[in-house]
């Protein structure tokens, strides 16, 4: 794909942006995000031209597509040394800098719009709205309503000077070009005509393509006390419990057919120089012929409850939610951290999946998902046709969720609370290596469910999620590096090395917070600050971490510059903190080497043996132990950095915020889901190309 330059006739790689670039570097066409003089298209011919903001033009390239072997290729133009942030070349505007150049409405574009056209800009404006994780329906009711009555005011306000000036002129009143303009006019008076109420908004969304309406299934019966107003007697009433479940197979096709997901994953293929660059770089993936083949697209489930309501509530717990969402492995990392690229699968109350059982739940997407891998998926695109398949790469979420929705203890306090290996509990506590020996296998994996002996073994129940064809429990080994480092083994460890500090007076409480508060963290974790300790929170290590995940990731990277001059050379606590940072080094990194995870399973081995000895007192937490399947955890599904859930807990944080706002909960109290237009606010995209 490229851009002809319409000043030296050579075609530019890439994006709009990169011509853009060229004309400001190689012409001197632009300053800042204006043209300097007027410019032509040169686009196919095109002679339109331009003047003014960047932007219009910018739209209007992407109406073209030029591609010619036989025309001179660009070279990019270096960046100037002194090149502000405004400068940067075109690729690195494409990543994340769009904020750089504002798209802003253009009088220009007006011209080509139909008033098909136009309603669909109308219906995508109301989308972004309900979208929106802090607009009330009833307020996208009203915004649609005022602004409905404010364009058919301005259009016949139009009209009618209109009419007065071709009067005026002496234009008669029958003259087709005149009225060929007041239809026009008359045809862009209304366009939220489709989109006017919550019944049409509904209604139209489901006829697009950009829209595929939740599913209501149910999950079990349940009986409610109602009380008979005839006789005034209590009685049971039988309703079903349902939950909401978008269907896959649709939910795919649209994704694959109108978005460019199969493109740009053609372009992220396994690495051949033997580093772990993503999940198809692990031996799971490459040893597998379904997950393996170009022709899979494999997806990554997360499954996590959360509140929607006030947690400290007498009713907490009440409106508690489960939610599965998804994303495509097959894209590289840098797109899947986007928050638009993860998608709902299913929503439900979290009690009815507790009381039912999570195969009640997964029961027809497991059959969808066995379709999809035996079947595969029919997909027509510009760059694609063919049959594709669906599978499931892993399933992340928190140790909690992953080991309800397994089969495995729920809790730490189980004697066998590790769903990778059967280490007893009181073992795990002075345990500084992985026990290749204790591993769980399918062997003694079915073994334990047929002892049925969760004291035992581990394992509460069987996992319906085994009866996909090529998916097993005891395979899905991704581990939660964000509960397990920044929420687990990081506070409590950083609490005891600077309580330890503190005690041997290098330091103190104040310095520490005036340290915390007035370093300089830098612009990507402006956002993250951590906040200040208290006295309280160093004086009880194992309580709460004081700061969130990405405050402690924060505060963790940098702790060692901020305090490093206060603390003398080889004191052991401090030699604790760095054994860990070098451990941090290799587990959130994103591109590993075999050799890379041999050495970690030695620094982990001697962090945690350091610890021990530091604190006789203490022994190793749970999380100390997930660490030490770190290592082979990566052997086989790559780094971890890009399997963690930090994403997807910003989602959940969108979708409480969705539903708060939009769902009024006393009414969904006794039923376990939401309706249809409840759910679908979260899951499609607002892409102008669905609008096409």
């Amino acid at each position: 794909m490229g851009f002809v330059c319409s000043q030296c006739g050579i075609v530019i790689n890439g994006s709009p942006k990169a011509l853009l670039w060229h004309l400001r570097i190689a012409h001197h066409l632009i300053n800042g995000h204006v043209f300097t003089k007027s410019i032509a298209c040169g686009q196919n011919g095109c002679e339109r031209s331009f003047s003014g903001r960047t932007a219009a033009f910018r739209k209007h390239l992407g109406t073209h597509n030029y591609d010619n072997d036989d025309v001179p290729v660009h070279v990019p133009v270096p960046a100037p040394p002194d090149a502000d942030f405004a400068d940067v070349p075109a690729d690195n505007l494409d990543a994340d800098h769009d904020e750089v150049e504002p798209d802003e409405p253009e009088g220009e574009l007006w011209d080509e719009l139909t008033t098909e056209e136009v309603e669909n800009r109308a219906a995508m404006l109301v989308a972004g709205l309900l979208a929106s994780s802090s607009t009330v329906h009833s307020t996208v009711t009203q915004v649609v309503e005022q602004a409905s009555d404010l364009i058919n005011d301005m259009s016949s306000f139009m009209m009618q000077r209109v009419k007065q000036f071709a009067t005026t002129v002496g234009i008669p009143h029958d003259d087709q070009h005149l009225q060929a303009l007041l239809t026009d006019i008359d045809g862009v008076s209304h366009p939220f005509r489709n989109v006017g109420s919550q019944y049409k908004q509904r209604k139209f969304f489901q006829n697009c393509k950009a829209f595929v309406a939740a599913e209501e299934l149910p999950m079990g019966v349940a009986y409610y006390p109602v009380n008979n107003p005839s006789t005034g007697n209590v009685q049971q009433h039988m309703k079903t419990v349902t939950f909401q479940y978008i269907p896959i197979k649709p939910l795919m096709k649209m994704i694959l057919e109108e978005t460019d997901v199969l493109k740009i994953s053609s372009t992220h293929m396994m690495s051949e120089d033997g580093l772990l660059r993503d999940f198809q770089d692990g031996s799971f993936c490459r040893e597998s012929p379904l997950l393996s083949s170009s022709a899979t697209i494999k997806l990554i489930l997360y499954v996590d409850d959360f509140e929607v309501s006030n947690p400290l509530s007498p009713k907490a717990g009440i409106h508690k939610l489960g939610a599965v969402y998804f994303t495509i492995a097959n894209l590289p990392p840098k797109y899947r951290s986007t928050l638009s690229n993860m998608l709902l699968l299913m929503l439900f109350n979290s009690g009815d999946a507790s009381l039912y059982g999570y195969g009640a739940v997964f029961a027809q997407f497991i059959q969808d998902i066995n379709e999809l891998i035996a079947d595969g998926l029919h997909i027509v695109t510009n760059f694609f046709n063919g049959n594709v398949k669906i599978a499931i790469g892993q399933i992340v979420g928190d140790n909690l969720g992953i080991h309800s929705l397994f089969g495995f203890a729920g809790g730490f306090t189980a004697n066998y609370l590790c769903r990778v290996c059967k280490l007893h509990r009181d073992a795990i506590r002075t345990s500084v290596k992985e026990q290749q020996g204790l591993l769980r296998t399918l062997e003694n994996y079915q073994a334990d469910v047929a002892q049925d002996d969760l004291q035992q073994t581990g394992v509460k129940s069987p996992c319906a999620l085994n009866d996909i064809s090529h998916f097993h429990v005891i395979n899905s080994r991704s581990p939660d590096i964000m509960h397990d480092i920044l929420e687990g083994v990081c506070p409590l460890e950083l609490k005891l090395v600077l309580q330890q500090l503190i005690h041997k007076e290098l330091l103190t409480l104040n310095e520490l917070n005036a340290r915390v508060t007035s370093f300089n963290y830098g612009i990507p974790d402006k956002r993250n600050k951590p906040v200040p300790f208290t006295a309280n929170a160093l004086r009880s290590p194992d309580g709460a971490p004081g700061q969130n995940a990405a405050q402690m990731w924060c505060l963790i990277r940098h702790v060692a510059v901020m305090l490093g001059d206060l603390v003398p050379e080889g004191d052991e606590h401090w030699e604790l903190l760095l054994a860990l940072l070098d451990c941090l080094d290799i587990i959130f990194s994103p591109i590993i080497s075999n050799g890379d995870t041999k050495y970690l399973s030695e620094l982990i081995s001697d962090h945690h043996q350091l610890f021990l000895e530091l604190f006789p007192e203490r022994h190793l937490k749970p999380k100390h132990h997930f660490m030490t399947h770190y290592p082979s955890a990566i052997r086989l599904n790559g780094p971890l950095i890009h399997l963690w859930v930090m994403r997807f807990e910003a989602f959940h944080n969108f979708s409480t915020a969705t539903i708060t706002h939009s769902v009024q909960l006393p009414k969904h109290s006794k039923n376990s889901c939401l309706s249809e237009s409840d759910v679908a606010m979260f899951q499609y995209p607002v892409q102008e190309s669905f609008w096409k």
